[in-house]
């Protein structure tokens, strides 16, 4: 089943909605891949009622909750270019409060050299890392056979110290719906022949047995959702585009105390304005109970363009999941603009 990025969006801000069983499935066996001890009753408990049922690890409940949290940061991030940052970005979301976040692994590329339990294939050194993420991510994605040789490659990699596989299927994911390919969850009916055709493709450069486990998945899943293929089918037709807002935090104060931007703007694209504080918050916040006040809000779409394209000092459309050091020269750029 093919789910466009506006599609996922919307239902993503759905309850009770195909959102929530396209996760159970991605979150059930991409977990249990990896040995987590909770079942798909479990799990769909775990989404409903924010309830732990059984007996569990502390790191698996811990990785669980947070499966849970990256599937939703995956999705907020559809349309974004897969770059080494959010990469690591997953993989802090992923990690977070467990072990390898006490002990400085989480949202890293990793440190100490690592292997693939159980399989005999030399993965990459840490020093290789950053060149090879590199040239992996300006590989091109427009069919299933480029998914799954981008998977092969990532997992040969082997970027981070742990949780490679989840962040490859993750990756596997983002790349569907934004090529508009049918979704692809691993599911666990292939565990076995999934992980012999990724060996196979790792060592032997043939990716076609991946490929064809993929496709596999592919009909697995469209199977298990086929009573919202209609529904799903009408919203990826449907050409209404989501709300396009451009939020502008001028001269800003978040918790009593002025903000690295108050000598220019922050401009935040979100979909209500919620949002853009929210994320203006977790960046610059000190806490929940901050306050943050917006100067202005931008609904109309040539002003929002003309915005966008703005080459002048203290005026710039920022993304905020750009690098800090990117802030930094921004905010360099309007200190110069004024003299």
């Amino acid at each position: 089943m093919k789910v466009t990025i506006n599609t996922m969006k919307k239902l993503s801000r759905v309850q009770n909605s195909i959102y929530d069983d396209i996760k159970l499935q991605f979150l059930y066996h991409s977990n249990k891949l990896e040995g987590s001890t909770f079942n798909i009753q479990q799990l769909s408990i775990l989404l409903d009622e924010n309830m732990i049922v059984g007996e569990h690890s502390i790191d698996d409940v811990q990785e669980t909750i947070n499966s849970i949290s990256l599937f939703d940061f995956v999705i907020d991030t559809l349309g974004e270019p897969m770059t080494p940052r959010l990469l690591r970005e997953y993989h802090q979301v992923l990690k977070k409060n467990t072990r390898d976040e006490k002990y400085g692994f989480a949202g890293v590329f990793k440190k100490i050299p690592n292997k693939i339990m159980g399989v005999d294939l030399d993965v990459a050194q840490p020093y290789e890392v950053p060149e090879r993420i590199d040239e992996l991510l300006n590989n091109k994605i427009k069919s299933i056979k480029d998914i799954a040789d981008f998977h092969q490659k990532f997992e040969a990699i082997h970027p981070f110290q742990d949780g490679n596989g989840r962040i490859g299927r993750y990756i596997i994911l983002k790349q569907c719906i934004e090529n508009n390919i049918d979704l692809i969850a691993i599911d666990d009916e292939y565990n076995k022949e999934y992980k012999n055709a990724l060996y196979e493709a790792q060592v032997n450069d043939n990716i076609k047995p991946l490929t064809n486990v993929f496709i596999k998945c592919q009909v697995r899943l469209d199977t298990k959702l086929q009573s919202y293929h209609q529904i799903v089918n009408d919203m990826n037709a449907s050409q209404e585009e989501l709300p396009e807002h451009i939020f502008m935090f001028d001269n800003t104060m978040v918790g009593g105390r002025s903000q690295p931007f108050s000598d220019g703007y922050v401009i935040i694209k979100a979909d209500k304005k919620d949002t853009a504080v929210e994320a203006f918050k977790s960046k610059y916040g000190r806490g929940q109970s901050d306050e943050v006040l917006c100067a202005e809000v931008i609904t109309n779409s040539k002003r929002i363009e003309q915005i966008k394209n703005l080459d002048l000092p203290c005026h710039k459309y920022i993304d905020l999941t750009e690098p800090q050091e990117q802030t930094q020269s921004i905010r360099k750029k309007c200190a110069e603009g004024r003299k």
